[in-house]
């Protein structure tokens, strides 16, 4: 997160999807004193969470602006290898609502084809997309790539766009 420093402070944040097995700078972003909330989709995923110093509300990042959530603008959304779970068709819905949400977001996702299917069972995890940095770009994100297009694991994009 060297090419946003900003994440790493005090405020409140909205971290979108984390399971048992990936929850990426989530106790790192804890540690440096962000107030988190979870939106997790998969009902097991925010079981597994509760009751382990942040708020959890189960729900669709898809839906995020119709959502009772503890607060009604967030300091920062971070959604960390999310994007590629949702129909292309739907990203700019969700990244839309986020930053109706939050001042700030930031996301990362696989840069190019990034293969996966459901792990433990949930369907939610199924990779369907497979995005370009033009696809932020064109919704106004400032854009970075860390390794080579479909480079799997070892490819990134970093997404970062300040509301206000």
């Amino acid at each position: 997160m060297q090419h946003v420093p900003e994440v790493f402070g005090p405020g409140t944040m909205l971290y979108v999807g984390a399971s048992p097995r990936r929850a990426q700078f989530l106790s790192e972003l804890m540690a440096a004193g962000r107030e988190a909330t979870l939106l997790e989709i998969w009902p097991e995923n925010c079981r597994h969470f509760e009751g382990r110093g942040l708020q959890v509300v189960c729900g669709d990042v898809r839906q995020v602006t119709a959502m009772r959530l503890p607060l009604a603008v967030y300091d920062l959304a971070f959604w960390w290898h999310g994007p590629e779970h949702v129909p292309a068709a739907d990203l700019a819905g969700a990244l839309a609502g986020l930053e109706a949400r939050a001042r700030l977001v930031v996301v990362g996702s696989p840069w190019g084809e990034s293969r996966q299917a459901e792990v433990d069972g949930n369907v939610h995890q199924r990779h369907v997309a497979s995005l370009a940095p033009e696809a932020f770009e064109r919704l106004g994100y400032r854009v970075d790539t860390i390794g080579r297009v479909n480079g799997g694991s070892r490819s990134n994009i970093l997404a970062v766009k300040w509301t206000s």
